[in-house]
């Protein structure tokens, strides 16, 4: 991928048509996000016809419509359907934080199990769940900014999780 043409349309009344006016921007690779479709997940609310976890501002309902379960929230796409970009992204989960805090601050959270934060850390790893952590991620970051700036860019994605999980863990056993 070197370049995306893009091509500017305007309303003709009944719809769109394409005006022959084109922008051809660089581009180093395009993600496609068409179609997406969310799933249920095993135990959490989810509406089927809009494809998304039942919310107010991001606080999981129990039903459209319904009540708040406490200390459940959700965000991106399985908040508000396939819409929107990174920022969009980043100011719905930014909304569900919010909402997270609030309830903190008003005591409306459930106590967890076990208040010990390794807990967390040792029921993802009992279930095989690869956690990359503060280290792991500034490892992954530096290794694309290192490739990228090899190749003249601010930098280059790695080329998927596995090298992601590979770069991260090397730096963790490495310290």
């Amino acid at each position: 991928m070197t370049g995306l043409r893009l091509e500017r349309t305007e309303p003709d009344g009944t719809g769109l048509r394409m005006t022959g006016e084109t922008e051809d921007l660089p581009v180093d690779a395009v993600y496609s996000a068409v179609g997406y479709r969310s799933a249920a997940l095993e135990g959490v609310p989810f509406d089927d016809a809009s494809a998304t976890i039942p919310n107010e501002s991001g606080r999981v309902l129990d039903a459209p419509d319904g009540q708040p379960i406490p200390g459940l929230f959700t965000a991106g796409w399985i908040k508000r359907g396939p819409s929107g970009v990174i920022g969009t992204n980043r100011s719905c989960a930014s909304e569900s934080v919010t909402e997270l805090l609030a309830d903190l601050e008003a005591g409306l959270l459930p106590d967890p199990e076990s208040p010990d934060p390794q807990s967390v850390r040792d029921l993802l790893e009992s279930r095989g769940v690869a956690v990359v952590d503060g280290p792991a991620w500034a490892a992954i970051d530096a290794r694309e900014k290192s490739v990228g700036e090899a190749a003249g860019r601010e930098r280059t994605k790695l080329s998927g999780r596995d090298e992601m999980l590979e770069v991260g863990f090397a730096a963790r056993t490495s310290s």
